[in-house]
């Protein structure tokens, strides 16, 4: 049988290994949602960082394919691809399928706007403009003396009349230029 001095150093015991358990999985809790805490925050810290590499990937994509654009639309190589094989379509010919091509190059673009500033998606959209601009005029100017008149004579109608002024393609190209210089510089 147990004596009284017996039974209260059990019962402290008991008591003392108790309150450790309990203090060990206190402190432990407390330990793990710090430990918690902080992962959450690298975690999230990774993340924006990622997301914020992806958004940038993306906007310099954006700019690329835009200048891409402008270079498709540029009227001497857009007439080297679209019609310059066959110099003996008829004007109308020629005027359908460079319009047709600017259209389906700037569809296929359009949504690239989200991705860089109003102004430079402005300017690209000017530049479409004057590129349709020039290229109608020729063809009003062309259509004047004759209809009789080749895809041939066209270009070199189109290419004279972007001799005698700034190609507008240029300076949309500059401005993109010059917004990603600062995007780069901002980094990710």
């Amino acid at each position: 049988m147990q004596t009284g001095y017996e039974t209260i150093h059990l019962i402290l015991l008991t008591s003392i290994t108790v309150f450790s358990l309990l203090a060990g999985w206190i402190f432990s809790i407390i330990h793990m949602s710090k430990l918690h805490k902080r992962f959450s925050n690298l975690l999230h810290t990774l993340l924006l960082r990622k997301e914020k590499q992806a958004a940038f990937t993306l906007q310099l994509q954006a700019y690329e394919r835009l200048a891409l654009l402008l270079e498709r639309i540029n009227p001497p190589e857009l007439m080297r691809r679209t019609i310059s094989q066959n110099i003996n379509l008829s004007i109308d010919e020629a005027y359908i399928r460079l319009m047709d091509v600017i259209r389906a190059e700037f569809m296929h673009n359009v949504t690239q706007q989200v991705y860089v500033s109003e102004r430079t998606w402005q300017e690209v959209v000017n530049a479409r403009d004057s590129v349709i601009e020039i290229l109608t005029q020729a063809y009003k100017e062309l259509k004047k003396h004759g209809t009789n008149i080749t895809a041939g004579k066209y270009i070199q109608h189109v290419l004279k009349m972007m001799g005698e002024r700034e190609n507008p393609v240029e300076g949309a190209l500059h401005v993109i230029r010059e917004e990603v210089k600062k995007v780069v510089g901002q980094g990710i």
